[in-house]
C-alpha cells in the first residue's frame, strides 16, 4: 500500500465536559452524531461511541489520513477533554462496521458493561486496549441485532 493509505485502528477514551441528561447535553449529542455520521460516511470510516459516566470510549477504523484528520477534529472538540488514546495501529480489515453509533447504557448491553467494568481502568488511566476493543465490538454486536443483523465472523 502507498504511504497514508493503510487501514488503521485508534481507540481512545476522554472525559465528557458537558453533564449527561441536561439540554446542553441533548443538543450536543444531536449535533455530533449528525456531523459524525456525515463525515464519517464521507471519510469511509467506521466508528463506535461508548458515553457511560462521563466517558467517551471509542473506536475508528479507516484509511490512516482520514483517521488522523477525525482524530484530530475530536482532540479540539470542547466535548472532550483528557483524551487518550490506547491503540492506534494499522490493521488488515475492519472489525468495526457501523458508520458511527453511538451507544449508552441500556438494559440490553447492561450484561456486557458490568462484565468489561471499565470505569476504574479509565479513571486510573491504564485501560487495556484490548479489553476496550472487545467491549466496544459487542456492543456493536448488540447494535447490529437490533437492526437485525447477524453476528460478524
Amino acid at each position: 500500500m502507498a504511504a497514508g493509505t493503510s487501514l488503521c485502528r485508534i481507540i481512545y477514551y476522554s472525559r465528557c465536559t458537558f453533564r449527561p441528561g441536561s439540554e446542553r447535553a441533548a443538543e450536543s449529542l444531536a449535533r455530533l452524531i449528525r456531523s459524525s455520521k456525515r463525515q464519517n460516511e464521507f471519510k469511509l470510516i467506521t466508528s463506535i461511541v461508548l458515553m457511560d459516566r462521563g466517558w467517551f470510549l471509542q473506536a475508528l477504523e479507516g484509511e490512516r489520513m482520514a483517521i488522523q484528520e477525525t482524530f484530530d477534529r475530536i482532540r479540539a472538540d470542547d466535548r472532550h477533554k483528557d483524551v487518550m488514546i490506547t491503540e492506534w495501529k494499522e490493521v488488515v480489515r475492519r472489525e468495526i462496521v457501523i458508520p458511527f453509533r453511538l451507544v449508552e447504557p441500556t438494559k440490553g448491553n447492561e450484561a456486557i458493561l458490568r462484565r468489561y467494568d471499565i470505569e476504574e481502568a479509565l479513571r486510573g488511566g491504564r485501560p487495556k486496549s484490548s479489553a476496550l476493543f472487545y467491549l466496544l465490538k459487542e456492543l456493536q454486536e448488540v447494535e447490529l441485532a437490533k437492526a437485525g443483523i447477524d453476528a460478524l465472523i
